[in-house]
Parts: C-alpha cells; structure tokens; sequence
C-alpha cells in the first residue's frame, strides 16, 4: 500500500517555549481513514498544520516519497484542510462565492468552477444551498460548507481538527455518515473517541508530542488500561461494547466440552 505521508523525528516548539512535537513518527497509507486521538497538548492540531505546510518543523515529511518544496509546490493542492472553526474557512457573502474560491484561485474557467461548487455542495448535502449566506447557516450546516470549500480543490487527502466538535447530536450523525463516505485518504484529529471508533481504520495515540500507540479502533478504544496510561477515559459506548463482548466469551465457554 503506498505511503501517502512518511514523517520521521518531527519536533516543533511555539514561541512562548512549548514543544508541541517531540520526535514524532508517523505514516499515512492511501485511502485509509486515520484518526489521532490524545489528550489536551498532546501535539494532535499541531501534526496537522505541519502535515499541511502551515506550520515549519524540524525534522522530515514525506508526502508521496517526496518532500513537498514550500506552498509553490503544486502538490500542496491535493492536501485540504478543514479548520477546527468553520468560521476560519467562510468568508464571502454566499455559499456559491465561499466554495468557488478555491477553484477560481486555480484559474479555472468559470463554468468549471460552477460544475466543482455544485458537485460539492451536493456531496455534503447542501445542494441548493449557493446563495445562502454562511453567516445564517447552523453551526453544523457551516462545519459541511466549510468541507465543501475543501472538496472544491478535488483534494486526495483531508486532514481533518476536531470535525465533530460543537455538532449537535443530528448534525454530528450527519457528518458521521458523510465522513463514512469520503473515499480521500483522512487524517481527523478528534477528542470524539466514538468517532474513531465509527470511522477509523487506523487509530494512533499522540502523547507528549510522540506517537505511543497504533492499531485498530478495537485494540485502542476497548483497552481501559492503555486510555488511562495516556489521558483519556474509556468512553461509556465502549465498556458497553466490551461488556458485551465477555458475556459472549462467558456463554461461549460455559457452552465449550
């Protein structure tokens, strides 16, 4: 399976002296759903902006097996972003203009551009949304224009924080299902351990700024022990599921010779 991103000793350190990424390791493979989970500081946003070329760390990344060569490469164009805040992606008066912006700073014709915004807007479910303005959207309508001014750019891989943070419990299933059918490879950064568990075929644990555990949704999200030892708390959804999963070993046994 090709590697979408190799990153290897990643460190960087803000201006008021904290270091965010100490060493970091990672690998991203095509089409896989990657979500990175943590604790409060443990490095997760601040892998993303560098995964994106926003931010500038020591150490390596590899995107495709090549470094990308400053935000003039044009290979930058197959990496979107969609910010923690919708309102950091929604500027314009309409929907239209917001999704439009990023084809139209590619040069495309205008007819092009028409065609990506409504391809768009119909994959996040706000077809006949364009003359609407951002600002009287709900908060969960903004997260997915937000998605759709990503998806205009025809990216190959989402690098996704926080998506399903502030959703309402409607609008959180909403994104949910649209997340399911995204075929980009996704990296989501997320406190919303159901999440990793509903859309994740790889989770990894950021501590510290190191990665401290990879594996599948089960192995990570199921292991009590290992979610106390880096922060975090086994979800309630999953000591039902674990619950669940030893009474059917109990029947199992009492039913074995």
């Amino acid at each position: 399976m090709e590697k979408v991103f190799e990153v290897r000793g990643l460190r960087y350190r803000y201006p008021e002296g904290r270091e965010a990424l100490c060493g970091l390791d990672l690998e991203v493979f095509e089409g896989e759903a990657l979500v990175i989970l943590g604790p409060n500081g443990a490095g997760k946003s601040t892998l993303l902006l560098s995964l994106a070329g926003l931010l500038k760390p020591e150490g390596r990344i590899l995107y495709r097996g090549r470094p990308l060569q400053g935000l003039g490469d044009p290979r930058r164009l197959e990496i979107g972003f969609l910010f923690q805040d919708p309102d950091d992606q929604l500027f314009s008066l309409t929907v239209f203009e917001d999704v439009a912006f990023g084809p139209r700073q590619m040069g495309l014709l205008e007819e092009e551009v028409a065609r990506r915004v409504r391809e768009a807007l119909d994959r996040v479910g706000l077809k006949g949304f364009e003359e609407r303005s951002p600002h009287h959207l709900s908060f969960g309508e903004k997260r997915r224009a937000a998605l759709a001014t990503v998806l205009s750019m025809k990216p190959r891989v989402l690098l996704l924080d926080e998506p399903t943070s502030n959703l309402d419990p409607r609008a959180r299933r909403q994104f949910v299902e649209l997340m399911r059918g995204l075929a980009e490879t996704k990296v989501l950064a997320t406190h919303d351990l159901e999440l990793a568990y509903e859309v994740a075929d790889r989770v990894v644990l950021l501590y510290r700024g190191r990665v401290v555990f990879s594996g599948s949704p089960e192995e990570v999200l199921l292991d009590e022990d290992l979610l106390k030892r880096y922060g975090l708390e086994m979800p309630l959804f999953a000591r039902l599921l674990k619950g669940a999963g030893d009474a059917r070993e109990d029947r199992v046994a009492c039913l074995s010779p």
